[in-house]
């Protein structure tokens, strides 16, 4: 009888812990999904912050662009040249076509 029991539970323990190792695998599934998962993220926001410098940069120098534009502009519009404000009318355009 003493036997008996100590193999029913020698039995019981192996079973747990093959359980456990089963869990165990699937945890080990999942943290590495994760870890895939977490790598990518990382990679596509590194990109996408490359990226928004990249605009960002390209914004600027459209403003500095816009920035002398406007003051050419300016000095066209104070001078009372009808063929001045033709040209500006016609940057005008082009600027807003751009």
């Amino acid at each position: 009888p003493l036997e008996a029991v100590m193999q029913q539970q020698m039995m019981t323990q192996q079973e747990e812990m093959q359980a456990q190792d089963v869990e165990l695998g699937n945890l080990s599934v999942a943290v590495s999904r994760l870890d895939k998962m977490g790598r990518t993220i990382n990679t596509e926001l590194r990109q996408q912050g490359a990226m928004l410098d990249d605009l960002d940069h390209e914004v600027d120098e459209a403003g500095a662009q816009m920035g002398g534009a406007m003051a050419t502009m300016q000095k066209m519009l104070k001078s009372s040249d009808r063929g001045k404000f033709c040209a500006i009318l016609v940057l005008t355009a082009v600027l807003i076509v751009l």
